[in-house]
C-alpha cells in the first residue's frame, strides 16, 4: 500500500538531551479481503475532498492557544496540531491530533502527506512534533525538533508531493495514528520552550493534507427473518424475493448483497448506500473497497433481493444468497434448491401442434457443399397447413451452434452459418414454450472442403535434384496431433499417392529427390485430403492446387 516502509520507535515523554531513536525496517503490506480504506480530508489519489472523521483533538496541559483541530475541506485544508508561539510552554504542553480505529477494528497499514515545521529550542526543552501510532508509541521518523537537526519535514507548497508522504504497514493491533505538536524536555523541571514562530504564529506544528489507513475488520455479519418466494420452496416463474435482516455489529456496517445461481452471479446491489457514504469510492488498485468514513455503512440493514427466474431454463437450479460488509466479509443467508418453470406461452402466430418445417441450403436443398471460408445460407419456412406461423422462435443447435432465430410474416426466417468444418444443423420449433418437444424440426447438412495451398521449390531440376514442398490447409479447429494429408502424383486422368505428410497447426513440409527420372519429364504433384479423412479434422476429402515440376 505504501512507498515507505520504515518506521521508527520514540517516548512520548521527550528527554531532548537524548533524542535517540530505534529504526524498524517492516515489510510493504499485502492487501487483505478483510480489510478497506478510509480517506481523511483529502482523497490522495483523485484529489477529492474527504472529511475528518475518526479524528479526536485534544489540548495538553495549560494550553496557551494550543490545540488540534481539522480545516479540511473539499480538498483544502488539514488536520492540525500546534504548539502556540506567543508564549513559554512547560513539558508537554501542546496540541494532539488522534485517529481512532472504531469498533473491533485495527489498522494494517496507513499512509499520511503531512508538514511539521518547528521553532528553536532552549537546553532541555525544545519544541517538537512527531507523528506515531499506537499501542506502543512507535514513532515513525522519531521526533521533529531543533536539537535533532529538524526545522521542517515536507513541504507546504505541494499538499501531496511525494516528500510529504510517510506511513507504515504490516501493522498488527495497531488502534490509533497521533500527530503531536509538544513542549519537550524533562518532567518536573524549570527548563521551559521559548516563543518562537516556525509556522503560523506558531513554535510547532504538524499538519496532515491527506491520509489513507487500511482498517482490518474481524467481525462478520449476521443474518436473521429470512423469509420471501425464492425461499419458500415453490415453484417459481417470473420474479422471486427474498427478504432478511442484515447486521454487523463492531464493524464498518452491511454493505451489499449477491443472488448466485449454480455458480454464476446473477444479482449483485449495496442494499443501504447510507446516504451515499455507504458506496464504494473504487479509487485503489488493490482491489479493496474505499470509503470516506471509516463506519461507512449502517450496522443493521432490512433487505429484499428479487431475482427474475425468467431467465433461467426450467428445472432445479442451485442459489446461494450471500451478504457482506463493506470490508468484504460475508455471510451466506440461504443456500438451496429453486425449481423453475416458465409460463406456457404460445410459440408464434398461430400457435401449432401440427406444424410443419421446410430447410434449403443456399438455395439448393436441405445439403450442400462448399469451400472453406463461405457462409452458407439456410432459409426455412413453418406453416400451420397452409398458414405461415409469424413470430415463431426456431431453436438452432448442433456442430458447436446454440441460438435462435425469429419468423417474420410470412412464416420464413434465414440464417448466415457461421465458418467451421463438417455440420448437421437441427431447426426446430414449439407449439407452446412449455412443450416437451418441438413440432416441427428439419435438418441441414453442410459438408465442407478444406483450402489446401502448395507450393513447390525449384519448378525446375534434374535427376538427383530436390524439390521443397510447404503448404497450408485452411480451416479449423487443428487436432493436436495434426493432420494426414497424401502426397499424390497425376498418373493419366488420376491422381496416385506415393506418400504421407501431417501438417502441424495448419502448416507442411515435405522434400523429395528425384532419382529414376532418365528422360526429360514434366510431373504434376499434389497433396489432398484422403476420402477416409483425417481423424479429429472433420473436413470433406479435397486437393490443393496442382504444381508443374519440370525434371531434365
Amino acid at each position: 500500500m505504501t512507498a515507505r516502509c520504515t518506521v521508527a520507535a520514540a517516548r512520548t515523554a521527550i528527554a531532548v538531551a537524548a533524542l535517540t531513536l530505534t529504526v524498524l525496517t517492516l515489510p510493504c503490506g499485502i492487501a487483505a479481503a478483510n480489510e478497506y480504506h478510509v480517506f481523511s480530508c483529502e482523497d490522495p489519489y483523485t484529489g477529492q475532498g474527504a472529511p475528518a472523521a475518526g479524528w479526536d483533538y485534544d489540548q495538553g496541559t495549560n494550553g496557551y492557544g494550543d490545540g488540534a483541530n481539522s480545516s479540511c475541506s473539499n480538498g483544502g485544508g488539514s488536520i492540525s496540531a500546534w504548539l502556540a508561539g506567543g508564549v513559554t510552554h512547560g513539558f508537554g504542553e501542546g496540541g494532539y491530533a488522534t485517529f481512532n480505529a472504531p469498533g473491533q477494528m485495527t489498522i494494517s497499514t496507513f499512509a499520511l502527506w503531512r508538514y511539521e515545521a518547528v521553532g528553536p529550542d532552549e537546553p532541555y526543552a525544545a519544541p517538537a512534533t512527531n507523528i506515531a501510532y499506537n499501542p506502543g508509541n512507535v514513532s515513525l521518523e522519531g521526533l521533529c525538533a531543533q536539537s535533532d537537526d529538524c526545522v521542517t519535514r515536507g513541504t507546504n507548497q505541494r499538499r501531496l508531493a511525494a516528500e510529504n508522504r510517510v506511513g507504515a504497514s504490516n501493522l498488527v493491533d495497531i488502534t490509533e495514528i497521533e500527530a503531536s505538536a509538544v513542549c519537550g524536555g524533562g518532567p518536573g523541571t524549570s527548563y521551559v520552550c521559548p516563543e518562537s514562530n516556525a509556522e503560523n504564529g506558531n513554535s510547532a506544528e504538524v499538519d496532515i493534507y491527506a491520509a489513507d489507513i487500511v482498517l482490518n475488520d474481524p467481525t462478520i455479519p449476521a443474518v436473521t427473518g429470512v423469509s420471501g418466494p425464492l425461499v419458500s420452496g415453490a415453484v417459481l416463474t417470473g420474479d422471486a424475493s427474498v427478504s432478511f435482516l442484515a447486521s454487523d455489529s463492531g464493524g464498518p456496517g452491511i454493505y451489499s448483497g449477491t443472488i448466485t445461481v449454480d455458480g454464476q452471479p446473477q444479482v449483485g446491489q449495496v442494499l443501504d448506500t447510507n446516504r451515499g457514504e455507504c458506496q464504494s469510492l473504487n479509487a485503489t488498485t488493490d482491489g479493496l473497497r474505499s470509503f470516506n468514513y471509516p463506519q461507512p455503512c449502517k450496522s443493521q440493514v432490512s433487505a429484499t433481493m428479487t431475482l427474475d427466474t425468467s431467465s433461467l431454463p426450467a428445472g432445479a437450479h442451485n442459489v446461494v444468497v450471500s451478504v457482506d460488509d463493506a470490508s468484504g466479509n460475508s455471510t451466506i443467508v440461504w443456500d438451496g434448491t429453486i425449481i423453475t418453470a416458465h409460463p406456457d406461452l404460445p410459440n408464434g402466430d398461430p400457435a401449432c401442434e401440427q406444424a410443419m418445417l421446410t430447410l434449403s441450403v443456399d438455395r439448393k436443398g436441405a445439403e450442400a457443399l462448399i469451400r472453406y471460408g463461405t457462409r452458407p445460407k439456410v432459409s426455412g419456412t413453418v406453416m400451420c397447413a397452409k398458414t405461415p406461423i409469424a413470430d415463431a422462435t426456431i431453436a438452432i443447435i448442433g456442430g458447436g451452434l446454440n441460438t435462435s432465430v425469429t419468423t417474420d410474416q410470412s412464416g420464413t426466417f434465414v440464417y448466415r452459418v457461421p465458418r467451421g468444418p463438417n455440420r448437421t444443423i437441427s431447426f426446430s420449433s414449439r407449439a407452446f414454450s412449455n412443450d416437451p418437444g418441438p413440432a416441427a424440426e428439419a435438418r441441414a447438412r453442410i459438408a465442407v472442403l478444406p483450402r489446401i495451398r502448395l507450393r513447390i521449390t525449384p519448378r525446375r531440376t534434374r535427376n538427383g535434384g530436390t524439390i521443397d514442398w510447404s503448404g497450408k490447409i485452411s480451416g479449423g479447429p487443428y487436432p493436436a496431433d495434426g493432420i494426414s494429408l497424401l502426397v499424390e502424383v497425376r498418373e493419366g486422368h488420376r491422381w496416385q499417392p506415393f506418400d504421407e505428410v501431417v501438417a502441424v497447426h495448419g502448416r507442411f513440409g515435405y522434400r523429395y529427390t528425384f532419382l529414376r527420372t532418365t528422360q526429360p519429364t514434366t510431373y504434376r504433384f499434389r497433396v489432398a485430403l484422403p476420402a477416409s479423412g483425417s481423424a479429429g479434422y472433420d473436413y470433406q476429402a479435397g486437393g490443393s492446387n496442382a504444381v508443374n515440376v519440370h525434371v531434365s
